[in-house]
């Protein structure tokens, strides 16, 4: 290998520099993957805060979701790199979107990512 190596510098140093720009882009691609991850969620929260505080109006249920898909694909795609913007549709961020809302949720019951669901309690604020 080390023979080969020697005799073709060249080639051996394009295989070299396309495996070290894979790896970045993959770097790259996690970092932003885990930054539209936090940002879905702070979304999330704030509507869901926002419809307790009655800041919603009549929307409610999968409503909110969709508001959230909207201003996640308004404010928080944009800020992807180039690359990957045109491979996040609205269905994608849903479906991440709603993986994470139902992680979030059996999460809350016991602590422990086990596919078990809380009681909710009855939402107040419909009353």
């Amino acid at each position: 290998m080390l023979d080969w190596i020697l005799a073709n510098p060249e080639t051996a140093g394009t295989i070299a520099g396309a495996i070290i720009a894979v790896l970045l882009a993959a770097v790259a691609t996690l970092r932003t993957t885990g930054s539209l991850r936090q940002g879905l969620l702070a979304l999330m929260l704030q509507a869901d805060r926002a419809r307790r505080k009655g800041l919603l109006g009549p929307i409610d249920g999968p409503q909110v979701m969709d508001l959230v898909i909207q201003v996640a694909m308004s404010r928080l795609v944009p800020r992807l790199p180039a690359l990957i913007r045109p491979l996040i549709t609205a269905e994608r961020l849903r479906a991440v979107a709603q993986r994470l809302y139902d992680l979030s949720l059996d999460y809350l019951d016991d602590g422990v990512l086990n596919g078990t669901w809380p009681e909710l309690p009855p939402d107040e604020s419909a009353s």
